[in-house]
């Protein structure tokens, strides 16, 4: 029986930028060679949705699979280490929160 190796998943987040910022859906307004032949090559999921339009709460909701409002991080303006705003809700989530990374580190051990 052969091993099947596991897939390489290469995630990239780019706050404001939108589909047509590609220069393969764009009909040439842009060149972006390199995220185009990544396009090319691999699979390009094309059907998403933002969890926030907010660019923290979205990174937080994506790295954890959770709604913005249950990881904590609610707000983009962090005035100290304390919390957001001056209030109680925490700049990133919770160290022990279960994130992407975290879940999958041992298996993505050494492969940077």
């Amino acid at each position: 029986m052969r091993s099947i190796d596991p897939p390489n998943i290469i995630q990239i987040l780019a706050d404001d930028m939108g589909y047509g910022d590609f220069g393969c859906f764009n009909f040439g307004a842009s060149e972006t060679p390199q995220l185009d032949a990544l396009v090319h090559e691999g699979v390009c999921l094309t059907q998403h949705y933002s969890a926030s339009p907010l660019c923290a709460s979205a990174r937080a909701a994506l790295l954890t699979g959770r709604y913005p409002h249950r990881t904590g991080v609610i707000d983009t303006i962090c005035l100290s280490r304390r919390g957001c705003l001056g209030s109680r809700i925490p700049p990133a989530p919770p160290p022990a929160e279960r994130t992407s990374p975290r879940a999958n580190r041992r298996r993505w051990a050494g492969s940077a």
